[in-house]
Formats: structure tokens, C-alpha cells, sequence
């Protein structure tokens, strides 16, 4: 039941959002956390399952629209497998703040992390 829960507000997200591409963070690998490898085997899922108007019809009544997403990258093993490349250090001057600073930010926002450090940024400007 949870993980149909999860998956349909996932597909919900990409209805509704529509996201022309997908990157999970991790690889589904077995040193990776639970919760990073299941978003990751979701994301695959959706990839496809967002488009098909056969997967939670229930939207579709709703209003929502089948959504297509263009590409899915996954992080690769190591430098040699890769096949593409994203600077990830530039800045975003809609965020007035850099892609690892937004990143930080995100992270205080998942509780369940319990982190001690607080976060001296611009995070107004991102939450």
C-alpha cells in the first residue's frame, strides 16, 4: 500500500509538473540507502508509466494529461562510464544562490536527516 501511495503521488508530480527530464541523485545500487534506491527504481518506472493514460486513470478524470518525459539520466559509476556531464557548481540567479547552496538547502528541509548545522545562506530566496 505505501509504495503504491508513494508511486501514484510520484506520477501525480510528473502530471502536473511535467519535467522534461528525470535525474535521480543515486544508482540503484546495494550501498545506497533504501529510500535513494527506491526513488530511483520509481523514477525508472515513471519514466515510462507517466505517459500511459492506463496508469492511475483517476487523474486523467481529474483533469491531469498523460506526460512524456524526454530523457532519464542516471548518476554513472564512475568517470570512464560516463556518456554525459552537468556542471553542477554554476549559479542560479533566480535562486541567488549555486546549484551545491540550493542543494544545501534542500536538505534542511528533510527532517528526518536530524541535522546539527545550521545553514547560513541566501535559503529565503530558495524555500
Amino acid at each position: 500500500m505505501g509504495e503504491d501511495l508513494t508511486y501514484e503521488r510520484f506520477i501525480r508530480f510528473i502530471r502536473e509538473y511535467q519535467p522534461d527530464i528525470v535525474m535521480p541523485s543515486f544508482r540503484n545500487v546495494a550501498n545506497q540507502h533504501g529510500h535513494h534506491r527506491a526513488a530511483t527504481i520509481l523514477s525508472e518506472r515513471a519514466f515510462e508509466d507517466a505517459a500511459n493514460p492506463n496508469i492511475y486513470p483517476e487523474h486523467l478524470e481529474e483533469g491531469l494529461s498523460t506526460w512524456q518525459m524526454k530523457k532519464f539520466y542516471l548518476p554513472a559509476a564512475s568517470a570512464e562510464t560516463a556518456t554525459t556531464s552537468i556542471e553542477i557548481g554554476d549559479y542560479d540567479p533566480i535562486y541567488d544562490m549555486s546549484y551545491p547552496q540550493i542543494g544545501e538547502a534542500s536538505d534542511i528541509c528533510i527532517r528526518v536527516k536530524a541535522w546539527d548545522a545550521t545553514f547560513q545562506s541566501n535559503q529565503d530566496n530558495f524555500i
